[in-house]
């Protein structure tokens, strides 16, 4: 595999993406994030402003986690494999408390606390949470929440209760995530550019006169469709595409 990616080239590709007038858009194939929420934030913030400059953001992800959830629904349209389910559960936060176990190799601390919510030293010196930890961590967590939440709503043009309510819910399979409106289509990575390549509007008359146009779903390639006769996008890895920027 390629090495790893700093956030600044990362960035830094997406802005030669933004600037390119021969690219219409990106797929960003996510097959795993382990950064932390000011990262993930970072990138998406500059999927934002390559969406801005008018490219389209597509991505496709095996995972849909609260952290890859909240990645992914930036995109403009987000594609899943059918086996993926919609698990992004809430926010914790757990805290180790060392008290009894320094006491046991003859370990005392002493503490100097102006406040009970300045609460840095408190897993050294307490057996468990006090009142005024839990609520500043409570504080913390539902700030947190109400903004991952209210992004993804925004991402997906969903009232933000009802992505809470639908987190409350999981997990959700691929296809009922598809019909709750948090993805656009399901399909293996192998039918991407199928999936997103341009059909010719084949619109057909009644027996009125009027044109009829289907407002199903796309949710996967046909199977006994013939690849050599479906229209096809051309799709090029950064490695090709980089020296025709």
């Amino acid at each position: 595999p390629d090495p790893a990616l700093s956030l600044e080239e990362f960035n830094e590709r997406l802005a030669r993406l933004a600037e390119a007038d021969n690219v219409r858009g990106l797929v960003l194939v996510c097959q795993g994030v382990s950064a932390g929420f000011a990262t993930i934030q970072n990138i998406r913030r500059s999927l934002e402003r390559l969406k801005a400059a008018g490219k389209t953001v597509v991505v496709y992800t095996p995972y849909l986690d609260l952290r890859h959830y909240f990645l992914a629904s930036v995109a403009d349209r987000l594609i899943i494999p059918p086996s993926t389910q919609f698990d992004a559960y809430g926010l914790h936060s757990e805290i180790t408390y060392l008290k009894n176990g320094l006491n046991r190799i003859g370990v005392g601390v002493e503490v100097v606390q102006i406040s009970p919510y300045k609460a840095s030293a408190n897993p050294f010196v307490n057996e468990e949470m006090t009142p005024e930890e839990k609520e500043q961590f409570d504080w913390l967590l539902d700030d947190l929440y109400d903004q991952i939440t209210q992004a993804m709503a925004d991402g997906r043009s969903l009232p933000q209760t009802t992505v809470q309510e639908l987190m409350n819910q999981v997990p959700l399979t691929a296809e009922a995530a598809l019909a709750a409106g948090l993805v656009d289509d399901i399909a293996y990575q192998d039918e991407l550019a199928y999936l997103l390549a341009e059909v010719p509007e084949t619109d057909e008359a009644d027996e009125n006169g009027a044109t009829e146009e289907s407002t199903e779903p796309a949710e996967a390639i046909e199977p006994d469709s013939s690849p050599d006769e479906r229209p096809k996008a051309v799709l090029i890895d950064w490695h090709r595409a980089e020296r025709r920027l």
